[in-house]
């Protein structure tokens, strides 16, 4: 994967116009967001900050529809992407700590200190739910 992001490969961008255009017009977007809070305004702006010598101004202006609808798609999923990567990582930390207390009630019952049924009532499951738990690690 080959990062076109304003910035990155300088080389690459420099070597094709378009890219380059098409690089900066997509930060242009992302800062004009932090500004605007509208995507469709961000949008606009970026287009109208473009220089006149910009290969691909003339194509985003007579397909701006098209493209705000593009941005706002990509946009959309981009966000949707990182709440369930978010969402993962959370489960993750919980599935962690959970298993971390199932490590520690196991070795107290090993120990004798707990009873199973202690046990799997401080872990809130079922003797049967915790000794399936238990033997799984």
């Amino acid at each position: 994967m080959i990062n076109i992001n304003y910035g990155h490969n300088g080389g690459l961008l420099e070597a094709c116009k378009p890219l380059s255009d098409y690089s900066l017009f997509v930060h242009n977007v992302r800062e004009n967001l932090k500004r605007t809070q509208s995507l469709e305004e961000a949008i606009d702006l970026a287009i109208a900050e473009m220089s006149e010598k910009s290969i691909i101004k003339p194509f985003l202006i007579s397909n701006r529809a098209e493209v705000k609808s593009m941005f706002i798609t990509e946009y959309d999923e981009a966000r949707t992407l990182a709440e369930q990567r978010e969402e993962g990582r959370e489960e993750g930390r919980e599935e962690g700590q959970l298993l971390g207390t199932i490590r520690t009630l196991a070795s107290l019952v090993k120990k004798g200190i707990l009873s199973i049924s202690q046990a799997a009532d401080e872990a809130y499951m079922t003797v049967p739910e915790f000794e399936a738990k238990m033997n799984a690690i």
